[in-house]
């Protein structure tokens, strides 16, 4: 049987006592991982998703740009063209976008759906008869307006059977 051996503590009037075996014991080894690692492999991952994330479009929008407008390639034709300028609808309270306008040869009165567009369309091809489908119908959105108006335009020029239809960047 093992002895209990004795300490003194400077300062401190009782007496420990430490047995043998509490001696022998060894420390337990605290377990930490080292972190370099891990931090490195963090960034590095953060790193490929920032650069490989593609945001996606909003469905049923096709990316594209408007044409410069050049000098080169003027619209060339006997008839008058129709014009059809895109412009936003702004609501007055919260001076947001609400839309868009359809300003058909700057006439005061302007459209506000596409199906109305089409209807206008149909009316002024139906008064032009057979040279109507050689009319130009040039489409001239602004550059605040989002690209799925102008192409809603477009759809509506095509429905009602125009073949020359051309987008064109605003003067």
């Amino acid at each position: 049987m093992a002895r209990d051996t004795k300490y003194h503590i400077e300062g401190d009037e009782t007496t420990h006592f430490v047995s043998q075996r509490k001696k022998r014991e060894r420390p337990k080894a605290k377990m930490q991982p080292p972190l370099t690692p891990m931090i490195d492999v963090t960034f590095q991952l953060l790193l490929f998703f920032l650069l490989a994330f593609n945001f996606r479009l909003a469905e049923g929008q096709i990316p594209g740009t408007l044409p410069t407008k050049s000098e080169d390639d003027p619209v060339v034709t006997d008839l008058l063209p129709i014009t059809i300028n895109v412009i936003p609808a702004m609501d007055a309270k919260t001076q947001r976008m609400t839309g868009c306008l359809y300003d058909v040869d700057k006439v005061s009165v302007s459209i506000k759906t596409p199906r109305k567009l089409y209807e206008l369309l149909e009316g002024r091809k139906l008064a032009l008869g057979e040279a109507a489908t050689k009319v130009p119908v040039i489409i001239k959105p602004r550059d605040d307006v989002a690209w799925r108006h102008a192409l809603e335009a477009f759809n509506a020029a095509v429905l009602a059977k125009y073949k020359n239809v051309v987008f064109v960047a605003e003067d």
